[in-house]
């Protein structure tokens, strides 16, 4: 929002929503991808078809559950400005209940 709030956007949250109900009933990535693209949703980047990948995206992203990860990527060398993931190179910050939860906490546990 105005303040650099997170706010659900309530269309994209029952697609994120969806996908977790899909996944804890025993639907691969591509099958939640394949009924996605034949239902006509579209992705956060307006395509038509979904992936498997992005679809592990989503499940993967601690932001639903209402948690907030920092220092995902830090730069090794300030001169070319070129980022790194942080695969545990340094410290990462989590703060619980940042926001409001599109899904439960026990359901992104589970996934």
């Amino acid at each position: 929002d105005e303040n650099g709030d997170l706010v659900i956007n309530p269309h994209e949250a029952k697609i994120v929503q969806l996908i977790f109900y899909m996944y804890l009933n025993g639907s691969s990535a591509q099958q939640i991808a394949d009924s996605l693209t034949e239902l006509g949703c579209r992705t956060k980047k307006n395509n038509d078809v979904w992936s498997s990948s992005t679809i592990l995206q989503i499940l993967q992203n601690e932001r639903h559950c209402g948690d907030v990860l920092a220092r995902k990527t830090w730069t090794p060398n300030y001169l070319d400005h070129k980022s790194r993931k942080n695969n545990q190179d340094r410290n990462q910050y989590r703060k619980v209940g940042h926001h409001e939860a599109i899904i439960s906490r026990d359901d992104f546990i589970a996934v």
